[in-house]
C-alpha cells in the first residue's frame, strides 16, 4: 500500500526558568509547522510496519526571556521517519513512533558542545510518538 500524508503541528512550551536561576514565566516558545510524507506498507498484514518518510519545516517563535537565554525564532527543516500501524475491519489504528531527522534548527543556539540552561544543543532530532485513529471507505 502507498499513502501521502499532510500533517500540521504546533506546541507552546514553557522554559521553567528558576531551576536555572533566571526570571521569566508564561509561554516561551510557540512553534507551528507541518509536513508531507508518503508512505509504503510491508506485507498485507493486520499489524502492517510501513516505512514513512517526508519533508517538513516549523517556524519558532520564543519570548524576550527566552533569548535572552540563548533561544532564537526561526525556521527548521526536518525528515521524518517511521511507522507501524495495525487495521480491524474499516478502523485504522496507527501507533507510530518515528525519528525527525533535522538539516536545520536556529531554535537553540549550537552546535557540537555547545548549551542552553545546562542542556546539550549539539543534536537537535526529535524523537515522537503518535496515536491515530481513522477508517478506510
Amino acid at each position: 500500500m502507498f499513502g501521502i500524508e499532510f500533517v500540521y503541528s504546533g506546541a507552546l512550551n514553557s522554559i521553567n526558568f528558576g531551576n536555572f536561576g533566571l526570571s521569566g514565566n508564561g509561554i516561551d516558545i510557540v512553534r507551528n509547522g507541518g509536513h508531507a510524507d508518503v508512505t509504503f506498507a510491508i506485507g498485507p498484514w493486520a499489524v502492517q510496519p510501513f516505512v514513512l518518510a517526508g519533508v517538513g519545516a516549523n517556524y519558532s517563535s520564543v519570548s524576550d526571556a527566552a533569548q535572552a537565554a540563548g533561544f532564537s525564532s526561526g525556521w527548521a527543516g526536518y525528515i521524518p521517519l517511521g511507522g507501524i500501524r495495525g487495521q480491524i475491519h474499516n478502523v485504522t489504528i496507527d501507533i507510530r513512533g518515528a525519528y525527525d531527522l533535522p538539516f536545520s534548527d536556529s531554535l537553540s543556539p549550537g552546535g557540537s558542545g555547545q548549551n542552553t540552561l545546562g542542556l546539550s544543543t549539539g543534536n537537535y532530532g526529535r524523537w515522537n510518538a503518535t496515536l491515530n485513529v481513522g477508517g478506510t471507505f
